[in-house]
């Protein structure tokens, strides 16, 4: 069970520097905002089985059914589309024309029919000839006359189907009560549309993808009610609070219900008695609650009542019958009704209600209450809310962790109060504001050894930060202190952590081994620094067989989600595609509105999509991380999204969007551990750009760069790399790291180095399987590229096609366009050398620039030119470019 935190104003109050910022929100992206056309015409989507059962009624022929909804469902929309679909008659009941006998037909009825009997035989007559359908919206608003004709077409001899729309809750006139009564027509009960469904709304409305904390955000609004979905985009919209990145559509900005839409739920809600809207009140304010806590607010008559309108719904749980409002938004308008010191008092009510609860409901049970009594007129208790605090932490509710030391700060909750929520906001990504807090405790603290700890939680921020020099250089500064106080174990798991930071793994995989094998002082936070390290070092390494030792399998907070990327991160350099997905799986386990674990969450979808050559999701979700990136502290990750968003994009041959991508990045890389993490990706642009000479030496130099720092798992990667733009080099060196670094990439890429240098096109195709197997599709696509090459100079004709159409096969699959696939597409008559020239002509490149370009002479140049006109016939520059011009892929 959850509470829905938004729905608490727990910052009123809040002293400097905790309330600037103190509630998550999505900071603009770097994109200009755009007003989408939210009025464009919807298309009916999530009604097909509504669909199915109306139009099993049609074909019966004959009898009626019911289409009951709440307000805003959809239930005029679906009526509307079925008599559209079998060119039938719709009528819609108003209220201002119930006083009128036969009102809902007066534009049916001839103006020379008189009395009622004769009007009444003229419309069952008018409806039931030739197996006639009628279809009546808001059949509740029918006066007696016109529901007793429809009364006796459903009970008539006469074939003919009436379709009736009421809305849930309203009061029937007697002869449509009695049909439902006596079972002489069905039922059909309309919900809301599914998440899926309200999604897909949305992306229409929009024209555009959309983020999915986005649309998670809005599917937690509306709840799949298609009249309050349009009318909040409208609201939203017209705020400027939608965003676009690329093709991707973020929501940035307060859902304030705008007068339109209070005006929509008041048509609901206004109109229900005190009583009523005393149960929505309390839900409004903690929703879902025990049914037994609104009883004792409400009354027992108040929640049936409620219950029979729809406007709560009662599910029964292990823990008893809970109640919970059937909309978000009942919520949000009953708060925007009440006044300030009502509500307070109301919170005080509820919060004494469920401390009255038997003490097993488990840590949320501890949170929801915490929240309600530091908005009410009751007096907090420090200890409960740093129990209350810390348990949120625990089931990774950030943002209420976040109010609630808040709140025991302002209740004079000490040092124990800041260091709660220090970790608070660590959790979260807030790292500044983390620092802030850390800065005012340490001057403050009551002993020398309170004082360490916070020094060191200081320095695993600046870490977290992309700080870690400065990290160092405090780590060093309070070494000796730290061991006089018995504070080994937490020093050498934060020291690990700025250790493999800083890019050094086999220093700092010894180094969190031994601290987290140490006996001492620590706890849960730092002995998670220390196995962040040790994940990030081991996965640099190579060495995923000790990971498992290490990670833990519960997620509960935005650092378990950095431990769950480098984890995964691991798996993508060995090459466990099953394995990268199934910790992109669990680490998107549940909701959370924390922006650090939605742009980790995106990241690791990417990532792990990446891994297994899904090159248009690692795209798409990489681009969402990417976003999202300006919401989120750490530099490091925010580098890394964009490094491999550039990398995804060139290796799908977009070089544009490539180069965009890594603009971010590419200055503030040089001399940094991102270095040769930029350096492979503008190989892999170089690549995109057909300029494969480049994009082979900026591989090796990467390479290069990562077998210095010991990082030999992204070595194996770089040379990867390398082998698949063509290079025949490398053979030896991946061999060596086949021995030292585990999983099936290294063993793959020695065997691929290996076919490629002696020019082995079965091999080349057996490693492509190979490949294949463990997800890497692009690779597997290129070595099948580079194997029909192989083939076609040896006069293979018919190996030649079978492995062309492998390569083709796996490239159109994954979206990928790279030089091994360009290669086995272009002319045959061609030399690789005589592609990359031509592909940098087609760059719009002088002979002398390309000559730079491959490390060769103009002459070269000039003399690969002309073989290749010798060759193809062709008589210009643009007719030799034509000639290799790259087909689009299908997406």
């Amino acid at each position: 069970m959850s509470l829905d935190t938004s729905q608490l104003e727990c910052f009123d109050r809040l002293p400097p520097p905790y309330k600037q910022g103190a509630i998550t929100h999505r900071t603009s992206v770097r994109s200009a905002v755009v007003a989408p056309e939210i009025d464009r015409p919807w298309p009916l989507l999530g009604r097909e089985s509504e669909l199915a059962a109306l139009g099993a009624v049609l074909r019966d022929g004959r009898g009626g059914i019911v289409v009951e909804g709440n307000a805003g469902v959809g239930k005029t929309r679906l009526l509307r589309d079925l008599a559209a679909r079998a060119a039938c008659r719709f009528v819609a009941a108003t209220v201002s024309a119930r006083p009128y006998p036969f009102g809902v037909f007066g534009e049916l009825l001839p103006s020379n029919i008189g009395g009622a009997a004769e009007r009444r035989r003229w419309l069952i007559d008018a409806v039931t000839a030739g197996r006639g359908v009628l279809v009546i919206d808001d059949a509740h608003l029918l006066d007696e006359a016109s529901a007793q004709v429809v009364d006796d077409i459903v009970r008539g001899e006469r074939p003919a189907v009436v379709v009736l729309g009421i809305r849930t809750g309203e009061t029937l006139p007697a002869p449509i009560a009695g049909l439902v009564r006596d079972d002489a027509v069905d039922v059909l009960r309309l919900e809301s549309l599914s998440e899926a469904s309200t999604t897909a709304l949305v992306e229409h409305a929009l024209g555009g993808h959309v983020e999915r904390s986005t649309a998670d955000r809005i599917w937690s609004r509306c709840k799949g009610n298609p009249l309050y979905l349009r009318q909040f985009l409208r609201d939203i919209a017209r705020r400027g609070c939608f965003t676009r990145r690329g093709d991707v559509w973020f929501w940035n900005g307060d859902a304030t219900l705008s007068p339109t839409m209070v005006d929509l739920l008041e048509s609901s809600v206004g109109r229900q008695s005190g009583e009523v809207r005393k149960v929505l009140d309390v839900l409004a304010i903690c929703n879902p609650v025990e049914e037994s806590v609104v009883v004792s607010v409400a009354g027992a008559s108040a929640v049936r009542s409620a219950a029979a309108l729809r406007l709560i719904t009662i599910d029964t749980t292990a823990c008893g019958r809970v109640v919970r409002l059937a909309h978000p938004m009942l919520g949000e308008l009953r708060r925007s009704r009440a006044g300030t010191v009502g509500l307070r008092t109301l919170r005080g009510r509820v919060a004494n209600g469920l401390a009255m609860l038997p003490p097993c409901r488990g840590p949320s049970a501890i949170v929801r209450r915490a929240l309600l009594v530091v908005n009410s007129d009751l007096d907090p208790d420090v200890d409960e809310l740093l129990s209350a605090a810390d348990a949120a932490i625990g089931i990774g509710d950030l943002s209420a962790a976040e109010r609630i030391s808040c709140a025991a700060v302002r209740a004079g909750g000490g040092g124990q109060a800041r260091r709660m929520l220090s970790r608070a906001l660590i959790c979260g990504g807030r790292f500044d504001d983390a620092l802030r807090v850390l800065d005012e405790l340490i001057p403050g603290a009551r002993d020398e050894r309170e004082r360490l700890i916070a020094a060191m939680t200081r320095a695993a921020v600046l870490t977290h930060a992309d700080r870690a020099a400065d990290a160092h250089r405090e780590l060093d500064a309070m070494r000796d202190d730290a061991m006089r106080h018995g504070l080994a174990r937490p020093y050498g798991c934060v020291y690990a952590y700025m250790l493999a930071v800083r890019g050094c793994p086999r220093a700092a995989a010894r180094l969190a081994s031994d601290a987290l094998d140490a006996s001492g002082w620590s706890d849960e936070s730092f002995d998670l620094v220390g196995r962040l390290a040790a994940v990030i070092a081991l996965g640099d390494s190579g060495r995923t067989d000790r990971l498992t030792e290490v990670v833990e399998s519960s997620r509960v907070d935005a650092v378990y989600a950095l431990v769950d990327v480098y984890h995964l991160r691991a798996y993508q350099f060995a090459g466990d595609g099953q394995r990268a997905t199934e910790i992109a799986d669990a680490l998107d386990a549940g909701p959370t509105t924390n922006t650090a674990v939605v742009s980790h969450r995106a990241f690791a979808r990417g990532m792990a999509a990446l891994t297994n050559g899904d090159l248009r999701a690692a795209r798409r979700w990489l681009t969402e991380a990417s976003a999202a990136r300006d919401t989120v502290e750490s530099v490091r990750l925010k580098s890394l999204v964009d490094v491999w968003l550039a990398t995804a994009c060139a290796m799908a041959g977009d070089a544009g969007l490539a180069r965009n991508a890594l603009a971010p990045v590419a200055d503030a890389a040089e001399g940094t551990w991102l270095a040769h993490k930029t350096t492979l990706a503008r190989a892999w642009i170089a690549a995109a750009d057909g300029a494969t000479s480049e994009a082979t030496d900026l591989a090796l130099h990467a390479a290069k760069a990562a077998r210095r720092r010991g990082q030999f798992a992204y070595e194996v990667v770089c040379l990867q790399s390398a082998v698949q733009f063509g290079d025949t080099t490398t053979a030896d060196r991946l061999a060596a790291l086949a021995t030292r670094v585990d999983g099936p990439r290294a063993t793959a890429a020695a065997a691929h180095a290996r076919a490629l240098h002696a020019r082995d096109g079965d091999e080349l195709l057996r490693v492509s399987a190979e490949y294949a197997d463990f997800g890497d599709r692009i690779a597997a696509a290129d070595a099948a590229a580079q194997a029909a090459v192989v083939f076609r100079a040896v006069g293979r004709r018919g190996s030649v096609l079978t492995a062309s159409h492998r390569a083709q096969a796996l490239a159109k699959a994954c979206g990928a366009d790279t030089p091994a696939q360009r290669s086995a597409e272009a002319p045959s008559v061609l030399t690789a050398k005589q592609l990359e020239i031509i592909a940098l002509v087609a760059r719009g490149q002088s002979n002398r620039e390309i000559a730079r370009h491959i490390g060769a002479s103009v002459r070269t140049v000039e003399g690969h030119l002309l073989r290749a006109y010798r060759r193809t016939g062709a008589t210009s520059r643009a007719e030799l470019c034509g000639l290799v011009d790259r087909k689009p892929r299908a997406s």
